[in-house]
């Protein structure tokens, strides 16, 4: 399970960052960085099926 599948649950960044053993902000990071991914991804599909 990703953190972003954690934090969509409606864990708290602090829970799923004792639960990972990494920092808070590393998740905070990592959570972003997943959502971006999937936006672009998203909009690669979209352009795609143009």
């Amino acid at each position: 399970m990703t953190a972003l599948d954690m934090f969509r649950m409606g864990k708290d960044t602090l829970d799923i960052a004792a639960a990972t053993g990494r920092s808070e902000a590393e998740i905070e990071r990592l959570i972003h960085a997943e959502r971006t991914a999937q936006i672009n991804n998203f909009k690669r599909m979209r352009q795609a099926a143009r």
